[in-house]
């Protein structure tokens, strides 16, 4: 597998848009507006992965309080399950969250 993790310019968003639809479509009209807001405080990151120039999926990571983060917003392609992109996000926000000094990170489902 060819490409990696990126840390998410602001421009690029259209693109996680437009390569995750369904999914970012129920998500757009929240976070994902503001994705430069949300995640770009302290401590809070968005990754995509990418594959090929193309955007395969996505996660962010968001700082609650000093000691708490919260995972969000983890998708992957369906082309792409089962295939290590979805470790590689997990990996990239447990290293992250472990460098920003959080004790605890949480997964809060719908």
């Amino acid at each position: 597998m060819t490409g990696g993790l990126l840390a998410l310019p602001v421009a690029v968003a259209a693109t996680v848009y437009k390569e995750l639809g369904g999914y970012i479509k129920h998500s757009v009209q929240g976070d994902l507006s503001s994705i430069s807001q949300v995640y770009g405080t302290p401590g809070s990151a968005f990754w995509v992965a990418e594959l090929n120039n193309t955007v395969v999926g996505c996660v962010a990571l968001e700082r609650k309080t000093d000691s708490e983060a919260e995972l969000r917003r983890m998708s992957v392609s369906t082309t792409l399950h089962r295939g290590g992109v979805g470790m590689r996000l997990a990996k990239a926000v447990v290293q992250h969250a472990r460098m920003a000094g959080f004790a605890k990170v949480r997964l809060a489902t719908a």
